[in-house]
């Protein structure tokens, strides 16, 4: 895999050649990286993006930059020299960092005045988690009914998953909202702030959906930042200074980000059945006791420089 991404950077030349060598250049994809190694720009480096590290994501000549202290191990252990590897923290949207302790000790607040606890759902990638991810709505329902928890689901970009989920709506029977493109989420944002712990206007499911793929990945920042929990795939965003239920993953590598997530202590370990996802939510929607901790790691974790 890592000789085929080669051969197929060498081929792409003409797209950075009037590029100035001497540019910084930070490749999020190896194939970019071999395209600046190859053309002999000074200052390459390559975002590694898993926790579980494999010799496809590598760019020699690169400094490969990782998150975890583990996966510079792999990568050593991989053969990759000391001067081309070094850990960088978790990459993630700068507004929450910025805000992590802020927002964080909002969540604990909401939390210990019994507000419902909100959730943030986002379907990624090419959209293969809408059976698993429609079917633990259903399993909500109690919750949802009770007004334990609000739901704000992010459909993305995925317009094949528009239809269907109207339908699930319809079977579902809970009042909810369709909010579609970027004005809709910044009025939704700004309405409904965390630290507005009653929630009463807000509808127990919020849908969002996009037309521009950009937007659809920005918006899952946007709402983290009025979510108490991210329920997500162990992907990318297990490194998110969010509290995060992370439900079951769709490539193999990506169970090393779970149990990243769980070591640091600011997120579940893999809940790969649905009952199992629904009662963690139960859990974390039922005082401090799992959120309380959580928010209060990733506020430590803040303070280190971990994010």
């Amino acid at each position: 895999s890592a000789r085929l991404a080669y051969l197929m950077a060498t081929e792409l030349s003409a797209l950075l050649d009037a590029i100035p060598r001497e540019t910084p250049f930070i490749s999020a994809y190896p194939i970019n990286g071999h395209l600046a190694v190859q053309l002999g720009f000074k200052k390459v480096i390559n975002l590694i993006f898993d926790n579980d590290p494999q010799h496809f994501l590598i760019v020699p000549g690169a400094l490969n930059l990782v998150q975890t202290t583990s996966s510079y191990e792999r990568l050593r252990l991989l053969g990759v020299p000391k001067d081309q590897v070094a850990v960088g923290g978790h990459w993630v949207a700068r507004d929450l960092v910025d805000n992590a302790e802020h927002d964080n000790q909002l969540r604990v607040s909401r939390a210990d005045k019994g507000s419902p606890t909100r959730l943030v759902v986002a379907i990624g990638g090419a959209g293969a988690q809408k059976a698993f991810v429609f079917d633990y709505l259903r399993g909500l329902m109690p919750l949802l009914r009770d007004g334990k928890v609000r739901v704000m689901l992010n459909l993305g970009d995925h317009a094949h998953l528009r239809e269907p989920c109207d339908e699930l709506l319809r079977e579902l029977g809970v009042n909810s909202e369709k909010l579609h493109g970027f004005d809709a989420l910044n009025t939704f944002s700004s309405k409904h702030p965390l630290d507005d712990f009653n929630d009463s206007d807000l509808q127990p499911l919020t849908v969002f959906s996009f037309d521009k793929h950009f937007e659809a990945v920005r918006a899952t920042d946007r709402l983290m930042r009025v979510a108490d929990v991210l329920v997500t795939k162990p992907s990318e965003l297990a490194f998110v200074p969010v509290p995060k239920l992370h439900i079951r993953r769709v490539g193999d590598h990506e169970a090393a980000s779970a149990r990243r997530a769980a070591e640091l202590g600011d997120g579940t370990l893999e809940q790969r059945e649905i009952p199992d996802a629904v009662r963690m939510t139960e859990l974390l929607s039922s005082g401090t006791e799992f959120i309380g901790p959580m928010a209060e790691r990733i506020i430590q974790n803040a303070k280190n420089g971990v994010y």
